[in-house]
């Protein structure tokens, strides 16, 4: 793809900068269409900031696996709106730390492995094409979050 063909798909994604992401990859040869997709999945993950919806999600999975022990996070939800927490700031929290999670996946995933004691374990995120084939990696993942995040204004 060209320049203009690759800032076409990165507009229609969602972008806030396609242009930019576009010329990163072109002329940086960095693959930033497979980092833009990666993180827009992940931010999939996250409740949404406006959404309450996974609220009544917690609460019904409370009821239907009683087995999960109380289901924690229901029996957190009950407390703290006995307590006047509104649902929108449960949203703020929850989405808060969600969002922190995923930075933190992110930045252990760039950081390429851990050592702990004598064992060293190596990982890489990669892009692979339909067969499988390896076409390299995909990092810096950490350092284009929050440009991804798709309740924040362009």
């Amino acid at each position: 793809m060209d320049l203009e063909q690759l800032t076409d798909v990165f507009r229609r994604l969602g972008a806030r900068d396609p242009e930019s992401w576009a010329s990163s990859q072109i002329s940086g040869g960095i693959p930033q269409l497979a980092r833009f997709v990666f993180l827009t999945a992940a931010w999939t993950h996250v409740v949404e900031p406006e959404g309450g919806a996974w609220i009544e999600e917690q609460l019904d999975a409370a009821v239907r696996w009683p087995q999960l022990g109380g289901h924690p996070v229901a029996a957190a939800i009950h407390a703290l709106r006995a307590k006047g927490a509104a649902d929108h700031e449960l949203t703020a929290l929850v989405r808060g730390m969600q969002s922190a999670l995923l930075f933190n996946v992110c930045y252990q995933l760039d950081a390429g492995g851990a050592s702990y004691e004598d064992v060293t374990v190596r990982w890489e995120l990669a892009q692979v094409d339909e067969q499988g084939q390896r076409l390299g990696s995909i990092d810096a993942l950490h350092e284009s979050l929050c440009e991804t995040d798709p309740a924040e204004e362009p």
